[in-house]
């Protein structure tokens, strides 16, 4: 075959190197939400809803407002707020009376003030003084409740009783589950967000199978359809098979940085099981069978190509291992193998 041949036909080759891999099977996956990085988002309080800002599937950014509310709850805590803040300093204004009434019995004390007066005095100002200190606990309380029960990182405070639910982080809205002038409470599930960055792939294999699937095994997956291959890191192998299909779930994660996985899609997975194979490893395209052998075409010249008998070793849908009388270094036929071979048998040159 001259050059001109080689470029029509479009033959690529590669260097042979010594390489490892694992037997894999094959398995239906499906991408989910991964549950560290998604959140459901309930309201601190009772109230009606009073905006619906955002709907399913929709992109949002952290702080952006998600369900607005008139929450009953805060507005309660601002009214004991505004009572305990008047308590408060009615209860200042009997300490500093109290004070004053002790000092000048004090100064009084053996003329005109008994000595009974002066510790009646003594145990008013006490009792005033723990007064104070009472709402002063009782405002710190509610406070407290203020800012950290009805402000966090899902929810903040518009106005008085106006509250509004908001995104955590940068996300997509899963669900939305309530609507304009619904009543709503903290048990209620109002959204939920999940961050589309970071997904499962979900496996679906059969018991013996998972057994030999490890922990922190790279597993390859690719969309119904799709040759192009991505590597996610297995995280859990469930110990329980499901009761209707007799499977059992392998949860690996996959950092989506580009967004291009929804829940939902459906997956081809490819998980390693068993020991580690060494030898060459080529594309299984490169691969072809001669006469009953399986060969793969070594360059020997620019134009000249020849087939060497080899033995599978591991064979997998896009890689296989090999061994034969082929060395570190050849230059390997990776894609067009079948063309040569086509021609060797209709010229019965052998594949020279």
């Amino acid at each position: 075959m001259d050059g001109d041949a080689v470029q029509a036909e479009g033959l690529q080759t590669a260097i042979l190197h010594h390489g490892s891999a694992k037997a894999e099977v094959q398995a239906m996956a499906t991408v989910m939400e991964d549950g560290a990085h998604s959140v459901t988002i309930r309201p601190a309080g009772d109230g009606k809803v009073s905006a619906v800002s955002v709907l399913p599937g929709q992109h949002v950014r952290a702080g952006q407002p998600l369900v607005s509310y008139i929450d009953h709850t805060l507005h309660i805590v601002q009214l004991q707020l505004a009572q305990a803040k008047a308590d408060h300093a009615s209860a200042k204004a009997r300490l500093a009376d109290a004070s004053l009434s002790y000092r000048r019995g004090q100064e009084l004390s053996g003329m005109t003030v008994s000595r009974g007066e002066v510790a009646r005095r003594l145990a008013a100002l006490q009792e005033s003084q723990n007064a104070v200190r009472y709402q002063d606990a009782a405002i710190a309380t509610l406070t407290h409740r203020l800012e950290e029960e009805f402000t966090s990182p899902t929810e903040k405070i518009v106005e008085d009783e106006k509250s509004v639910l908001i995104a955590p982080f940068d996300g997509v809205v899963t669900q939305i589950n309530t609507a304009v002038d619904n009543d709503i409470g903290p048990t209620d599930i109002i959204a939920r967000l999940t961050s589309p960055t970071s997904v499962w792939i979900v496996a679906l294999v059969r018991p013996d199978d998972a057994a030999r699937v490890e922990v922190g095994a790279d597993i390859r997956f690719s969309p119904l359809g799709s040759a192009e291959a991505n590597v996610a890191k297995v995280q859990t192998v469930e110990g329980t098979a499901d009761p209707e299909t007799g499977l059992i779930r392998v949860v690996a994660t996959f950092s989506d940085s580009q967004k291009t996985l929804r829940p939902g899609t459906q997956l081809t997975a490819w998980l390693p099981v068993g020991e580690t194979v060494k030898g060459f490893v080529v594309p299984t395209s490169a691969l072809q069978r001669v006469d009953g052998h399986m060969v793969v075409y070594r360059r020997i010249a620019s134009d000249t190509f020849q087939p060497v008998p080899v033995k599978l070793l591991l064979e997998g849908p896009e890689q296989t291992v090999v061994a034969g009388e082929i060395k570190e270094g050849d230059d390997i036929v990776t894609k067009g193998s079948f063309t040569l071979k086509a021609m060797a048998l209709l010229s019965g040159l052998g594949g020279d």
